[in-house]
């Protein structure tokens, strides 16, 4: 990975080493202050930081440390709960025409990229977009909203795997 650098006077002062100093002091703290977490994230992200300042910024996570796990955990269940609540009505002669635009956005989503052509990756998208076009009858699903969870979801899969993870096996 190419690292940039900044020049300051005499000395070269590694961006990335300035990330990871950054986010290290905010996440210091068991509850770090979410003004810190957004301030320290204006000016860049380390890799290994995206996904938990990406979920807390988003309101998927709380900041306080000992709130997460058990969040993230509810928040797992309800995501279940609503696939066997609603993903059977895809099928539905009412749903099926949003079903069937999903179904076939899903291939067209970054073609070129392996890990968007596996099948299981396909299936995560497509209950993925059901659900939230479903919960949100007012917006609903249009062609594109499937490039919209990409980035969330590389970003989230990255915690998860070592090295790119748009060329992870």
């Amino acid at each position: 990975a190419v690292v940039s650098t900044q020049s300051t006077g005499r000395h070269t002062v590694n961006k990335e080493e300035k990330q990871k100093a950054r986010f290290s002091e905010v996440f210091k703290s068991d509850c770090p202050d979410l003004d810190a977490i957004k301030k320290a994230a204006w000016f860049g992200c380390p890799r290994q930081d995206r996904p938990l300042v990406w979920q807390i910024l988003s309101g998927y996570l709380p900041p306080n440390k000992s709130r997460r796990a058990d969040t993230l955990s509810r928040k797992r269940s309800e995501y279940w709960r609503f696939v066997a609540q609603y993903f059977k009505t895809r099928t539905d002669a009412n749903f099926s025409s949003l079903y069937h635009q999903i179904h076939i956005d899903i291939p067209r989503t970054n073609p070129a990229v392996q890990l968007f052509q596996e099948q299981k990756v396909q299936d995560a998208f497509e209950r993925i977009l059901y659900i939230w076009a479903y919960r949100n009858p007012g917006s609903g699903y249009v062609q594109g909203i499937n490039d919209l969870v990409t980035p969330f979801y590389v970003v989230f899969l990255s915690q998860y795997i070592d090295g790119d993870v748009e060329k992870a096996d």
